[in-house]
């Protein structure tokens, strides 16, 4: 009798461990996200505001207008266009890699750029910006063969580099964690401070957390880490 009880029981505990495996591979069928790679507009602009959640956003450089998505079909933005400002708004986090590309024709110069991107990386490359932010929480920042007026690039997390950069009226970075890495730009003053990090101008190393050369010029690069490392090639 003991040993019938004995094996209903282990046979209950068969049944049970089965239909849990059951609900696992049940599970590991549902159908994955869709993805989507659309344009989303082509229309011409001269400001441009974008707001992400979990997006990269790369700026580029082409023959024409044009803004275009890859990633999660339920978080697509939305995008509206008034008047010349294109606003990109996009909510919602993924476990892709969602990207908005936009492309500007490479004879314009936008009046404006303020793109804030909350765990995505930002990348821009060949643009001609009066008024520049970029703005990134756990991404990196990234500006290349870019031309602008004056400009701030920010973030918490990630790293930020100028390369080949332009500006008249000089730039502001702030990193807290990230490092900072400048190289061939035309800055014609520097104002670098670091709490935790060093500082690298040109190949020297400087042991104090400042650098002050021509602070009194236009064209000024100001930068202020908290963590991180400033480099300027």
């Amino acid at each position: 009798m003991n040993f019938k009880k004995i094996a209903a029981i282990i046979a209950g505990v068969l049944v049970i461990v089965g239909l849990a495996g059951c609900g696992k591979i049940v599970n590991q069928g549902k159908n994955p996200v869709k993805q989507v790679n659309k344009v989303l507009t082509n229309n011409s602009f001269s400001n441009l505001i974008v707001n992400t959640d979990a997006c990269d956003v790369i700026i580029k450089t082409g023959k024409l207008y044009k803004v275009q998505y890859q990633g999660d079909k339920d978080i697509t933005p939305k995008v509206e266009n008034k008047n010349g400002q294109l606003i990109i708004k996009q909510n919602g986090s993924s476990k892709g890699n969602p990207v908005i590309r936009i492309t500007i024709p490479k004879n314009v110069s936008l009046n404006q750029a303020d793109i804030k991107s909350e765990e995505g990386d930002i990348t821009v490359n060949g643009a001609n910006i009066q008024t520049a932010q970029f703005n990134t929480e756990e991404g990196n920042a990234d500006i290349a063969k870019t031309s602008m007026n004056d400009g701030q690039v920010n973030s918490e997390e990630g790293d930020i580099t100028l390369q080949s950069t332009s500006t008249k009226s000089g730039i502001t970075v702030k990193a807290e964690q990230g490092d900072v890495n400048v190289s061939n730009c035309n800055f014609k003053g520097y104002d670098l401070t670091t709490e935790e990090g060093s500082i690298s101008m040109r190949g020297h190393s400087y042991a104090s957390s400042t650098y002050k050369k021509h602070t009194h010029e236009k064209n000024l690069l100001k930068v202020e880490s908290e963590e991180g490392d400033i480099t300027v090639k």
